[in-house]
């Protein structure tokens, strides 16, 4: 104990109770307000996929893909949740994307939608059973 009748560690525990300085919380509102003001402008779409095993089951774990057809540049990645969907934000001007999921094992499926500004797009894709 120190000669405040505090250990170091109170010490810390209480510093870290102390509001934060003035500056540093007008420093982070004008940031989150920049970034609200730019997410604001782009508008977004949604594009839900949901993944099927051969039997229709849903997939847990395929890999999705949504890739713009008029730029490929623009991708989006991700992996189904354990109820086989995923949902991307994608920009939302109208456009279309290819969407494919792939697995171990399995053959890609993939399939072209049409995305519509500030809208949601289902799109649903099933595995072919392996040939033997």
């Amino acid at each position: 104990m120190s000669s405040t009748g505090m250990s170091l560690t109170r010490r810390v525990f209480v510093a870290t109770l102390l509001p934060l300085p003035a500056f540093a919380k007008k420093r982070n509102r004008k940031e989150n307000k920049k970034r609200q003001t730019k997410q604001e402008t782009q508008p977004l779409a949604l594009i839900e996929v949901s993944v099927f095993q051969p039997g229709g089951r849903s997939f847990p774990g395929a890999k999705i893909r949504a890739v713009s057809l008029a730029n490929p540049k623009v991708k989006f990645d991700g992996v189904a949740n354990h109820r086989g969907e995923l949902a991307l934000r994608v920009p939302a001007p109208e456009q279309k994307f290819k969407v494919a999921a792939e697995a171990k094992g399995l053959e890609p499926v993939e399939r072209e939608v049409e995305v519509y500004e500030a809208q949601k797009t289902t799109v649903n894709l099933m595995f072919e059973a392996p040939t033997k």
